[in-house]
């Protein structure tokens, strides 16, 4: 049987589901396409619940095919996927301060130090 191509595995879905307005994020990753699957559709749905249904679909059209054909697909709403990740770079980068206001991030060559000195103690 030939390889399923993400066209194919796309016009599956999308007529199986009822997909509205469905966006794809698939790549094939040796013998099987996975990714992401996005749309209005899994609104208000869990997650076992959205795996449940793209299973259900795929093995409706593919049967036995689906499990060596199609990896993991992840399910999200535009409102999911389209979040904004961005945050204050530097914000994350300052050290958090101690007590007396010292740094309680310690550098490698710090801890290492520390280990060392406690090891030489042990012995």
């Amino acid at each position: 049987m030939p390889a399923l191509t993400k066209r194919k595995l796309e016009d599956i879905l999308t007529a199986t589901l009822q997909l509205h307005n469905p966006r794809f994020r698939l790549e094939r990753i040796g013998t099987r396409l996975v990714g992401s699957i996005i749309s209005q559709t899994f609104h208000r749905k869990q997650g076992l619940e959205r795996q449940r249904m793209i299973r259900k679909a795929l093995e409706s059209e593919l049967g036995e095919q689906a499990h060596r054909a199609v990896g993991m697909l992840l399910a999200y709403t535009p409102d999911e996927w389209d979040i904004d990740l961005e945050f204050d770079l530097m914000q994350a980068e300052k050290p958090r301060s101690g007590r007396n206001g010292a740094s309680t991030r310690r550098s490698a060559r710090a801890r290492r130090s520390g280990r060392a000195r406690l090891a030489k103690a042990r012995t």
